[in-house]
């Protein structure tokens, strides 16, 4: 594709301030990246992504927990979310502006807001996704709510937060991009923008190159799979339980019911629950085992 875009611009003569060969935005990529002019910018808004994606993930992570856990929460809260959620983002931008400056706390408000509505929505739906069954079975077994959210529904929603982490990185990377073209003195956005007023395409084709780059490597970082474990089955759940406490296996992965059963009969095993690869497991290890998440079944 890159020769045809080439021979292209060459066969009909197409000028460069219109659209550049790709030989020389690779040239302009390779100067603006050895001359560190591209890096200082990238890093600029590298920052302004990261810090606004963080921000923009603690507060709908609260938010959601407490619309979907609470009904007075949700009765209040609810309407305002409702009404803020279908206006567009990019259009706050000129007011953040004016409140925050053109530093680095605008763009970081500006990413957080873009960013916020995914993780919030999957936070609301994962924690009411938790089975009522299980949920009535814990009660019977006089857990409290506290136990049932660590227990239950906040394993089971971990998928759908983690779904809302992905889906929330590239708005984080948008939001900040936008907040620079309308206001900033650094950052990727600025460059495209200087590049604009001197006619170089090539410059701003290489720019959004890097942008192009810079969003795919965030988008891995966060999606990427986790450690491959090999689970061996066995019968049943309250079995596998017992067998770790009797030192027969180093760890199991029960499931919730025989854990809630488990529990009262005195078992001396250590019992946690994580998510990984979309699932929710219950880990039963030895009450000194130094495992602690599935990242540590790793080599065992």
């Amino acid at each position: 594709m890159l020769a045809s875009w080439e021979g292209a611009v060459h066969l009909f003569e197409i000028p460069a301030y219109v659209v550049p060969a790709p030989s020389k935005v690779f040239v302009a990529l390779y100067h603006g990246m050895a001359s560190m002019l591209y890096v200082r910018h990238l890093w600029i808004t590298l920052v302004e992504t990261l810090l606004g994606f963080v921000a923009g993930s603690v507060v709908p992570l609260v938010l959601g927990t407490l619309i979907a856990l609470s009904r007075r929460c949700e009765y209040f809260l609810y309407p305002f979310i409702l009404i803020f959620q279908p206006m567009p983002k990019v259009a706050l931008a000129p007011l953040i502006i004016i409140w925050f400056g053109l530093g680095l706390s605008s763009k970081i408000v500006q990413a957080s807001l873009t960013s916020f509505f995914p993780l919030m929505v999957n936070t609301i739906v994962g924690l009411r996704s938790a089975n009522e069954d299980r949920v009535a079975l814990m009660r019977s077994l006089d857990a409290s709510e506290i136990q049932i959210f660590t227990m239950l529904r906040m394993p089971g929603a971990m998928p759908f937060i983690f779904a809302g982490f992905e889906i929330a990185m590239m708005p984080s990377l948008i939001g900040a991009i936008v907040a620079e073209f309308v206001g900033a003195q650094k950052g990727l956005s600025v460059l495209i923008m200087s590049m604009t007023f001197t006619m170089d395409v090539a410059g701003q084709f290489s720019v959004l190159v890097l942008l192009a780059m810079l969003g795919l490597l965030l988008h891995t970082i966060n999606a990427r799979d986790g450690i491959k474990v090999e689970l061996a089955p066995i019968g049943g759940s309250t079995d596998c339980v017992k067998l770790v406490a009797t030192k027969d296996i180093p760890y199991s992965l029960p499931s919730f019911e025989p854990l809630a059963i488990i529990r009262p009969q005195g078992v001396k095993a250590k019992i946690f629950s994580a998510a990984y690869r979309g699932n929710i497991y219950g880990i039963a290890v030895l009450q000194g085992s130094p495992i602690k998440k599935i990242a540590d079944l790793k080599g065992n």
